[in-house]
């Protein structure tokens, strides 16, 4: 939004940061369900704005006649499906998602993992 286009965007995500407990230990004790939730609607919220900086930004560019491709890359320290799994599953059913033609998230399925752990 600032004239610049931004051909790759990483999305470091604020989370309930459960991959460092290891680093922080006390945290695990301080972390509740609802927080879990509540960063996962601000993960994708933030997701979604930017792929839509990258969405203006193509559209500016479309008339220059540049074939420049996206990245969009997602992270968190989470190891909860709800941050990341689910995040990446609720914004690769949207319609930016297909506009922008990113690739989907290689997330093995849940019967794979499954059959893994047996």
């Amino acid at each position: 939004k600032n004239g610049y286009y931004y051909d790759s965007v990483l999305v470091d995500a604020p989370c309930s940061s459960v991959g460092a407990w290891r680093r922080t230990p006390s945290s695990r004790w301080l972390a509740k369900e609802e927080d879990v939730q509540m960063f996962s609607k601000l993960q994708l919220e933030i997701l979604f704005e930017a792929a839509s900086i990258q969405f203006e930004n193509r559209k500016r560019l479309a008339t220059k006649k540049t074939t420049k491709t996206t990245t969009l890359v997602y992270a968190t320290c989470s190891i909860f499906r709800e941050e990341n799994e689910d995040i990446a599953r609720a914004f690769e059913a949207s319609d930016i998602f297909m506009e922008m033609g990113y690739e989907p998230w290689p997330f093995k399925e849940e019967e794979e993992e499954e059959e893994g752990r047996e």
